[in-house]
């Protein structure tokens, strides 16, 4: 199931009709790497392709909860960009504040400048491993919680793959409700479950994992990233492969 090369009878295909760029979007890292496709005709839903619920502007994720990123880009630095086969990853979220201080860590950047934002939010480990990887990007971020999947962002940037003090950096779905109701008004977005956290547990489970001294001073709709491809195969035929 998920290969590329052996497609099954689960999978549909669908030409695009509308693709709709975020305004803000200039490149990688700015506000806006998110893009709506408009697919020529609906999909029907089955035991095999499900749709997943968008969080609402008020949502927030929990800082240390495990979710999934899926994609079919590279397995490890330097190796192929793309993979044959559907692959997926468990990483742990972690705020946007948390991520920015960790990309300062051996940075050339001023400790003032912002690199990861408010509109950005970041999954991974201090010591890497386990990432997002080149050819991820546009994929989702999803979470099951309470037995529901939604999708908390889609792949945007990181630097390198699986590195240490780099973790993946995701588009935060819930800032752009407001601009994906413009173009389709009647989609519900849902407001997640509460699953309790604090800051203190969330830096704890940070620094549980890295050396202490190194935090010493620091139709149907789909939605992508605008930095490369959507989780489901784009082929150069203009088809999208759900």
């Amino acid at each position: 199931m998920y290969q590329l090369d052996n497609p099954t009878s689960y999978e549909i295909s669908s030409t695009v009709e509308q693709i709709i760029l975020h305004p803000d979007f200039v490149k990688i890292g700015d506000k806006g790497d998110i893009a709506l496709m408009k697919l020529s005709s609906p999909v029907n839903y089955n035991q095999y392709i499900q749709a997943i619920r968008l969080p609402d502007e008020a949502s927030s994720f929990p800082c240390g909860y495990f979710c999934w990123t899926t994609g079919w880009g590279a397995t490890e630095n330097g190796s192929s960009p793309t993979n044959g086969i559907l692959q997926k990853v468990s990483v742990p979220l972690m705020n946007y504040k948390t991520c920015d201080q960790m990309y300062h860590v051996s940075s050339a950047e001023n400790a003032s400048t912002v690199l990861v934002h408010d509109y950005e939010i970041c999954a991974g480990y201090v010591d890497g491993k386990k990432d997002s990887c080149p050819g991820d990007s546009g994929g989702p971020l999803a979470c099951n919680i309470q037995g529901a999947w939604y999708q908390a962002g889609v792949v945007s940037w990181g630097e390198g793959c699986g590195t240490p003090l780099r973790p993946g950096v995701y588009s935060l779905l819930p800032v752009y409700q407001r601009w994906i109701q413009q173009y389709v008004p009647n989609l519900e977005f849902a407001k997640i479950p509460n699953v309790p956290t604090t800051r203190e547990g969330c830096l704890n489970f940070i620094s549980d994992l890295a050396p202490s001294q190194l935090w010493a001073g620091r139709g149907t709709w789909t939605i992508m990233g605008l930095s490369a491809m959507l989780c489901a195969w784009w082929s150069g035929s203009g088809t999208l492969v759900i």
